[in-house]
């Protein structure tokens, strides 16, 4: 009788060490996204996003499952879990990871997340990457007398990585009067607007950006006493 219970009970192990082996070699399915695709190089709070994988699989070892991810490294950083190249799943299946684009990255770049253990079981993801133009102003002279008539020239340059500097539309702002509130950059990124000086001594500021772009450049000068 004993016999037979110790045979019984060698036949159920057998069964579940099977079992076990069996859903450790299933493959899981995974999907991989992004909480945004649209990214920035410029803007602190645009150049990034957060990157999640999911292994889901009824019969599949989900759990602590080591995620590699490739991507070209001069395009940007990832960081996952104390490495820039692998994420591991919780208890849920799940692995996070994020990506911020380097000042310099712009186009496309693609991800590409597969699971250590089964490196057929893969996603990729593409990103798109806005160059932002960068965006500088000067006051030339910088400073002038408080008679309400003086001139002051202001230049915006435009920079990037791209050819996307020309033909943009730069907004100014002053307290003091402006020549034009806006005005479209030449083939170099370059316009040229001028501030009529008040009659207030003191220091004054003139605000630039570029329109559909992040980013604002400013320029303080100082008005004088006659």
């Amino acid at each position: 009788m004993r016999t037979a219970i110790l045979a019984c009970l060698v036949v159920l192990l057998s069964l579940v060490l099977l079992a076990c082996d069996d859903r450790a070699n299933e493959k899981p399915a995974m999907t991989f996204t992004s909480d945004t695709t649209e990214l920035t190089n410029t803007a602190p709070d645009m150049n990034f996003c957060n990157l999640t994988v999911v292994l889901d699989g009824e019969d599949a070892v989900t759990i602590d499952e080591k995620i590699n991810f490739t991507y070209d490294h001069t395009r940007g950083n990832l960081i996952g879990q104390g490495s820039n190249e692998y994420a591991r799943t919780d208890t849920n299946g799940v692995a996070h990871a994020e990506f911020t684009v380097t000042d310099s990255t712009w186009g496309s770049v693609l991800i590409d997340a597969s699971m250590d253990k089964f490196p057929s079981v893969h996603q990729s993801i593409t990103l798109t990457v806005t160059d932002c133009p960068r965006i500088t102003v000067s006051a030339d002279p910088e400073s002038a007398l408080a008679d309400g008539v003086s001139q002051i020239t202001i230049t915006a340059q435009l920079e990037s990585n791209s050819d996307n500097i020309a033909d943009q539309t730069v907004t100014f702002t002053s307290d003091l009067a402006l020549e034009a509130d806006s005005l479209t950059t030449d083939a170099d990124g370059t316009c040229v607007n001028h501030v009529t000086a008040g009659d207030t001594p003191g220091n004054y500021s003139v605000f630039a950006s570029v329109t559909g772009f992040p980013g604002t450049a400013i320029v303080i000068f100082t008005l004088l006493a006659p």
